[in-house]
């Protein structure tokens, strides 16, 4: 059985989706939707997006990233293939519906509140059949149940078209009052005729929130160099098949620019004496470089696929930190089972792994298959080793279930009769606690 990545796959679909979502109509018509409490703006031209060209080179970065493959802990490739042709098909479908463009929207309070609003312009007539090919985030709302006021959901407007977000952030672009932002226009400006815009300022209002929760001085540097000096932020990208992305931080002066690209390299300098190390190759590629008085990042389609070669061991790190969190849930469900089944047995636990199954295809029905299968080593089975505890009330640390191995590696997760779970990293402590359950025996 192979372990399959979602979350990097729903990430690959998710970055189509930014492609896409982020599109934007004629120059200019943006500004309609820009307050002075606005932070981020995006603007993109969608009939510039190839789904088929973003679906190849997608599927090319999670190949040279390690994630889609044949092997146990990757992501098999006709899986990412299948889930990036269903994105595909929704480009193409909502191009069928009618929209050419879409707006990217976020001020300071959705920001910490409900997050950013996706304005779709088009016709009153054709808004009902794209706002149906909008996904509901965990489906649809009961007949009478009542929406989650920070759920976001696609609301049509006559006039605008379609919008979506939370319902809070729908209403305040419908009683948008515009006003003129030089530095998000500045920012615009230095993304110059990219189909892809992405523009980021504070308003004054988030500036002096920020200055009042940040220390005085962060890694020897000035705090000010973000609270004051940062101007303004843009993001310039051509989507495949001849992928460009540029950004450029625009500062006060030289001066200024040079200490944040001091803070910038003190900070990556900092991670690198951490577990979460980078590769060399990767912190070349995405550190900025200090053009006078702007920071400026520039990669192209090249050296984008040298990110993704880059981040395989990062990423194989985060997705066996994922995997042990995921049976760590495994192993804390079979354990509430256990205590379940304990209540329906006068304290009596399992007698063994068998009447264990029993209970938890009782208790957790369908979830009873993948609950019994360690993510991190899908080819073991039993993938759980079970020690029924002798007495009723057996201690917190008594070992109850812990992961089936061949070879200890990094370590084994391990679960406790008071049902909580503990990676344990040293095999001799391993052994101990096996010992002393054994004594308990």
């Amino acid at each position: 059985m192979r372990t399959c990545f979602r979350p990097f796959t729903l990430s690959l679909i998710c970055l189509l989706g930014f492609i896409v979502v982020a599109a934007a109509p004629a120059r200019g018509q943006i500004a309609k939707f820009i307050t002075d409490q606005t932070i981020v703006a995006g603007e993109a031209d969608l009939t510039k997006v190839d789904g088929a060209a973003i679906e190849s080179f997608l599927m090319n970065l999670a190949k040279a990233a390690g994630v889609a493959g044949a092997g146990e802990l990757q992501t098999p490739e006709a899986e990412v293939k299948a889930d990036l042709g269903k994105a595909t098909k929704w480009i193409n479908d909502v191009k069928a519906a009618g929209a050419t463009s879409v707006y990217l929207l976020m001020d300071s309070r959705a920001m910490q509140r409900t997050g950013p609003v996706l304005i779709i312009p088009v016709s009153d007539d054709k808004a009902a059949a794209l706002a149906a090919l909008i996904p509901v985030p965990g489906g649809p709302q009961p007949p009478r149940g009542r929406p989650n006021p920070n759920m976001p959901q696609a609301t049509v407007v006559p006039g605008v078209g379609v919008i979506w977000g939370a319902p809070g952030s729908v209403n305040a672009v419908k009683a948008v009052k515009p006003a003129p932002r030089a530095d998000l226009t500045a920012a615009f400006k230095a993304a110059g005729t990219a189909p892809i815009k992405l523009a980021f300022a504070l308003d004054e209002g988030f500036r002096q929130q920020i200055a009042k929760n940040v220390p005085p001085m962060i890694l020897g540097k000035p705090s000010t160099l973000i609270t004051k000096d940062f101007q303004w932020g843009s993001v310039a990208a051509t989507p495949p098949p001849n992928a460009t992305v540029k950004a450029v931080v625009q500062s006060t002066d030289a001066a200024s620019a040079k200490s944040t690209h001091e803070l910038i390299v003190s900070a990556i300098m900092l991670n690198q004496q951490t577990g979460s190390k980078l590769p060399d190759d990767l912190i070349t590629l995405i550190t900025p470089q200090a053009q006078g008085s702007q920071l400026v990042s520039s990669l192209d389609t090249k050296d984008l696929n040298q990110v993704a070669v880059a981040l395989r061991e990062p990423l194989a790190r985060a997705r066996q930190v994922a995997l042990r969190v995921q049976s760590s849930s495994n192993i804390r469900q079979i354990l509430q089972t256990c205590l379940m089944h304990s209540n329906e047995n006068k304290g009596a636990w399992p007698a063994d792994m068998k009447e264990l199954e029993k209970s938890m295809t009782k208790f957790a029905g369908p979830n009873v298959k993948r609950l019994l299968t360690n993510p991190q080593r899908p080819s073991v089975q039993p993938a759980y080793v079970y020690i029924k505890p002798v007495q009723k009330q057996p201690n917190g640390d008594t070992v109850v279930i812990y992961e089936s191995h061949k070879d200890f590696g990094d370590g084994v997760n391990v679960g406790f009769a008071d049902g909580h779970v503990e990676w344990v990293a040293q095999k001799q402590q391993f052994d101990q606690m096996l010992a002393k359950t054994a004594q308990e025996q």
